[in-house]
């Protein structure tokens, strides 16, 4: 089975490469005033006692308190332990980070490649089957073009977010 570790690491490469656990301007979520300021995907609007917490730690003790968030907030929740493989895990905690949506969209891969799940974002013991008994790499692929298409959906709904698309099609394809 997937483990969190390597899915918190492989969201790093895209949230802080460096590792700098630096705060950094950052989009705000809609109905949020702002500013917002991002600590390795953290965000002081979408998360902010998380974000307060992080923020006045000093640099060298933010890691734990970064991983602690992601796997309190995404992967125990999301129950991505149970996707045996670790690239699907790493994706789908890395989608449902940046935008939401990760297990829906793996349920959609899912059925294009023919099983047959409510496409209803749980990730009950029905998907989890379903997943893990199909070929790693033919899901991910899936799983790359319901990403592409979720992201292009975005921007088609809000031109504005244009600018963001070429680093999510990097993301998804990655």
């Amino acid at each position: 089975m997937s483990q969190f570790l390597p899915a918190f690491n492989y969201l790093m490469g895209f949230e802080d490469p460096k590792r700098t656990y630096a705060v950094n301007p950052d989009k705000c979520p809609k109905g949020c005033a702002g500013p917002c300021f991002v600590i390795a995907g953290v965000n002081s609007g979408a998360h902010p006692d998380d974000y307060e917490r992080i923020f006045a730690a000093p640099v060298g003790e933010r890691l734990v308190l970064v991983q602690n968030f992601y796997q309190m907030k995404y992967w125990i929740p999301l129950k991505l332990g149970g996707i045996a493989s670790q690239d699907i895990a790493n994706r789908v905690l890395s989608q449902d980070m940046n935008g939401g949506y990760g297990v829906l969209l793996l349920q959609r891969a899912a059925n294009a490649c023919g099983a047959d799940l409510i496409t209803d974002g749980l990730l009950g013991p029905l998907t989890l089957d379903a997943v893990n008994g199909i070929d790693p790499d033919r899901l991910l692929g899936a799983y790359r073009n319901e990403l592409e298409l979720h992201y292009r959906a975005i921007v088609a709904s809000n031109p504005e977010d244009e600018k963001y698309l070429a680093g999510w099609l990097a993301r998804a394809a990655a």
